[in-house]
Parts: C-alpha cells; structure tokens; sequence
C-alpha cells in the first residue's frame, strides 16, 4: 500500500511540475501562455512571463486588444501573427 501511494504522490508531483513547461507547445502555434507583467497604453504593448521560457514576452497591441486588456491580471493565453520592431502582434487575448 505504502509503495502505490508514494508511486501516487510522485507521479501527480511529476506532472504538476512539468505542465508549464509544455503550456505553450499545447497551446498550439503562434501562442504563448503566461502571465500579465506589465500593459503599456502608450507604446500599445502587453509583457507576459512566458510559462514554457519563464523570460519575458512582448507583444504588439490594436486598439480592440488594448481595451480588452485594461484591468486584465494573471494568467493569460496570447495568440499572435508575425513581428513588428522586435514584439509580436497579438491577434487575439484569452483569460
């Protein structure tokens, strides 16, 4: 019994540690997940620590993504087309 609950408790542990680091590669393509670090208005831009690279990703913001992002915090998944002057142009913003 002992030996099936610490066969248990290691493989749950094994899991939960490793599920960040594959966030964003089962997100699927032109996706990041991670966390709001900073939302910029006048340069347009969202920064989110990268789950997977846990380094700092910045994005390009439109005018309807800006909106959307005001007052966002957390957790957040950023899908995204092409770059623009070294940041990323979000397409789309999911909580």
């Amino acid at each position: 019994m002992r030996r099936i609950l610490f066969t248990l408790i290691f493989t749950l542990a094994a899991f939960a540690f490793s599920t960040p680091l594959f966030a964003c590669e089962a997100a699927g393509a032109n996706t990041h997940v991670g966390n709001i670090v900073s939302v910029n208005p006048k340069t347009r831009t969202l920064t989110i620590m990268d789950m997977a690279t846990q380094a700092p990703i910045q994005f390009a913001l439109n005018d309807a993504l800006m909106i959307k992002v005001n007052g966002l915090s957390g957790q957040v998944v950023v899908r995204y087309s092409g770059e623009e002057q070294g940041k990323l142009i979000a397409t789309q913003i999911l909580q």
